[in-house]
């Protein structure tokens, strides 16, 4: 038993003699200044597609990944009391349009009674100057000429009043055609609701429902944006947004693609801080973007704000939490200072060429 254990710590201390750490020494070298910052890759144009209308999901014409232009069907919602209101507009205005122009309308029977009245007045006309002359002939009353003026002037009075009263109701069933049209026209635009048009050309990335479900008004049902441009969207530290400024390089890696490393520029920077994160939106454009890219793909990258020369410098890999470094002497506290991906500057605690190991 004694000769098996032996054995065992032979091999193990063998073993561990055999396995050397992995080990490297501290450079002066000149240092790229940068601020870090978390990297999500997001399309330049991305918009969130709401209901307009409550009701259900009644089709689903485009799914994600697919592609949509400009103008094409996304989902139709199908809800009942917005088509019975276009369906009553449309009967309101088809009789409204049947009142003004039909043979057998109102308006035609106010045009009938314009014209008997007008003959009326004709013929009134004619007797109330026929008596008249009589008169001055003394061949007919006052008493009978009176009586002719007053047809005459009643009959006057009925056809204006006529005249008036056609194109006061001709005016009212104008209105009322006009007043239908336009409750038609707010009918079919809401029904044009119903079915939700893509606003641009692009691919739809997410379909938030499915159909059958049922939506409230304003309530997101799909993501839509551009296919081909990307914006690189990063959160810098406000202790360090007064550092940046358009135009500014940025490097960039993606956990998509660990083994590359891309280059871009800063193109926006936003000027209101996240109270949350204590963080300012800061948005990039790549010089060399990948071949592929999704919505959502995370990452790091380093903007470059400077370089300082001739400084020490370690491999960032060998930093430990809390900025411990191990050494031939043992675990060492350091003072860190500008870093970047790969290499992280020394204040203190550190001195150059001095040996030191990564953290097993």
């Amino acid at each position: 038993m004694r000769l098996y254990l032996s054995i065992i710590v032979l091999s193990f201390l063998i073993t561990s003699c055999g396995e050397e750490r992995k080990s490297t020494n501290v450079k002066q070298r000149d240092l790229v200044e940068s601020v870090y910052s978390s990297v999500n890759i997001e399309p330049q144009i991305l918009y969130v597609v709401n209901s307009a209308t409550p009701g259900y999901i009644q089709e689903i014409f485009k799914n994600a990944g697919d592609h949509v232009k400009v103008g094409e069907p996304v989902i139709s919602i199908q809800d009942d009391p917005t088509k019975l209101q276009l369906d009553n507009a449309r009967l309101y205005t088809e009789q409204a349009q049947r009142n003004l122009k039909s043979d057998f309308s109102a308006l035609e029977d106010v045009k009938l009674e314009i014209s008997n009245l007008a003959l009326k007045r004709k013929n009134d006309s004619l007797n109330f100057t026929r008596v008249k002359t009589l008169t001055m002939k003394d061949l007919a009353t006052t008493q009978e000429l009176e009586q002719a003026e007053l047809l005459f002037q009643t009959s006057k009075s009925a056809h204006v009043g006529a005249v008036k009263r056609y194109k006061r109701m001709k005016k009212d069933l104008e209105t009322a055609v006009m007043q239908a049209q336009n409750n038609m026209k707010t009918s079919l635009s809401r029904s044009g609701d119903l079915i939700i048009e893509s606003k641009l050309e692009g691919a739809v990335y997410q379909v938030l429902k499915e159909r059958g479900e049922y939506v409230m008004m304003q309530e997101p049902i799909a993501l839509i944006g551009s296919d081909g441009d990307f914006k690189i969207k990063l959160m810098v530290d406000e202790s360090d947004i007064s550092r940046l400024k358009i135009g500014q390089k940025i490097i960039v890696k993606l956990e998509a693609y660990k083994d590359k490393v891309y280059e871009a520029q800063v193109s926006k920077i936003h000027p209101r801080l996240d109270s949350r994160t204590q963080t300012f939106e800061v948005e990039g454009v790549f010089l060399q973007q990948p071949e592929k890219l999704f919505l959502g793909l995370t990452g790091e990258a380093n903007i470059i704000t400077g370089i300082k020369k001739d400084v020490l410098t370690i491999p960032l890999e060998y930093i430990q939490e809390g900025d411990y470094v191990e050494t031939e002497d043992g675990r060492v506290k350091v003072k860190v200072g500008s870093r970047n991906l790969s290499f992280v500057e020394i204040l203190s605690g550190l001195n150059k060429d001095q040996k030191i190991y990564k953290s097993q």
